[in-house]
């Protein structure tokens, strides 16, 4: 990413807006895609080019790539092209069907809860949920950042809890319970749960079996005879919707063992998502939909 220092006058004497310039590999339906395709104006330029027409490159470079790559990640990585990644865990993903904004479900809201994946180099994730009558979980909003301290986590966990009530119109303070990540990077003798739990959230210890936890979330986004999936997110969820379209399993080879797990990459939220789902799935925890009643 750069910036253009050129100075350009339009023949009245005006000055033309700054311009900046960035040079990418597509990387599924990113920010990018969001930026210059989905969501371009007249301040956007989009220029599409493979590495076949990239005159610099060794001779042999592009055919060694050609002889590695197959399929849609030979169309991402050689022709430049935005494409959805082979062995997408969540295939059924559909930004149509499951992207959804507040208004739209605020009506069948019950009560919240939420989920939490640890991280500092990694992305410190916390996601928040409404859920309705049936189970059906709507993500409203999500905190997705680097280099958090737990006191500033926990200020952007009060603050997204806040903006939340106000795009459901409820009323806050309201009960919420987070869903974590049990691994616990700790942060002294008690850990992360027990600091966070010392600043009045409720913590609570999740179940983090991958296997289930992933089909759990496929049912999920099945389609329903009412018209409506059990997850949806909205808009404002831009790090999980970019994840959905990219936590994917390993290439298969035939010489290596088969791995039913996803890679460990693009997966904090995702991660965070199974925590949450799981919590409903195996009826740890019950709430009451009284105001100040929690029960176990």
């Amino acid at each position: 990413i750069g910036r253009i220092r050129r100075v350009t006058r339009y023949a009245n004497g005006s000055i033309a807006p700054n311009l900046g310039m960035a040079v990418s590999t597509p990387k599924g339906y990113n920010w990018l895609w969001e930026v210059f395709v989905k969501r371009k104006t007249d301040m956007h330029h989009l220029e599409k080019t493979s590495s076949k027409e990239n005159i610099h490159l060794p001779p042999d470079f592009v055919p060694s790539l050609e002889s590695q790559y197959s399929g849609v990640f030979y169309e991402q990585e050689v022709l430049g092209e935005f494409r959805a990644h082979e062995g997408l865990v969540y295939s059924k993903f559909d930004r149509d069907i499951h992207v959804r904004k507040p208004s739209e479900f605020s009506h069948r809201h019950k009560y919240f809860m939420g989920s939490i994946d640890w991280g500092y180099a990694n992305p410190m994730v916390g996601l928040l949920y409404s859920v309705d009558g049936d189970g059906r979980m709507a993500q409203i909003d999500e905190i997705y950042q680097r280099r958090l301290t737990l006191q500033e986590f926990a200020e952007k966990l009060r603050l997204m809890e806040q903006e939340a009530a106000k795009a459901l119109g409820v009323q806050y303070p309201f009960d919420v319970t987070y869903w974590c990540d049990p691994s616990d990077t700790s942060i002294g003798a008690g850990g992360m749960m027990t600091a966070l739990r010392d600043m009045g959230f409720d913590i609570r210890k999740a179940d983090n079996a991958i296997i289930p936890g992933i089909n759990c979330i496929q049912k999920r986004l099945e389609m329903q005879p009412d018209g409506l999936p059990r997850l949806i997110v909205t808009p404002a969820c831009a790090n999980t919707i970019s994840e959905f379209e990219q936590y994917s399993y390993d290439e298969y080879d035939p010489e290596k063992p088969f791995k039913d797990k996803p890679l460990k990459m693009n997966d904090h939220a995702m991660d965070a998502m199974r925590y949450a789902a799981m919590s409903l799935e195996t009826g740890d925890r019950i709430v009451s939909f009284e105001p100040g009643g929690i029960f176990l």
